[in-house]
């Protein structure tokens, strides 16, 4: 066993281990690379009357640029904070529970909603 410096963090090494050291280290390295670049990632959205329009510069965006109208751009406007599903069933009345867990699984999916601990969160920093 072994200790080493890389980017930061120690990490213990052991034989059995070096697949997990080695993609370990390839991922310090492509945050400590992402870290210093001009492109830094992130996530920002403007929110119109007609709907949000997003810019995402992160590495596990699937897409770059999102527009968001109508039933989608209403739940995320309602996920600025945490906000259960119980709650964002009783701020859309008219909208059957099928349909909003559709649409929050596809914001989930997009990678500009997060689910944690039966709280529905929006991602993206509002920007002027």
């Amino acid at each position: 066993m072994y200790y080493t410096l890389t980017g930061g963090a120690f990490f213990e090494v052991r034989q059995k281990n070096a697949d997990l050291y080695a993609r370990i280290t390839r991922l310090v390295r492509k945050w400590a690379f992402a870290s210093i670049s001009d492109v830094r990632p992130r996530l920002f959205m403007r929110d119109w009357v007609f709907g949000i329009s997003f810019t995402d510069r992160r590495s596990c965006a699937p897409e770059a640029n999102v527009f968001l109208t109508g039933l989608d751009a209403a739940i995320y406007r309602l996920a600025w904070t945490p906000v259960t599903l119980k709650a964002l069933r009783e701020r859309l009345p008219d909208v059957s529970a099928e349909q909003l867990e559709a649409c929050l699984q596809e914001l989930i999916d997009r990678k500009l909603m997060v689910c944690l601990s039966g709280r529905y969160l929006s991602l993206a920093v509002p920007v002027k």
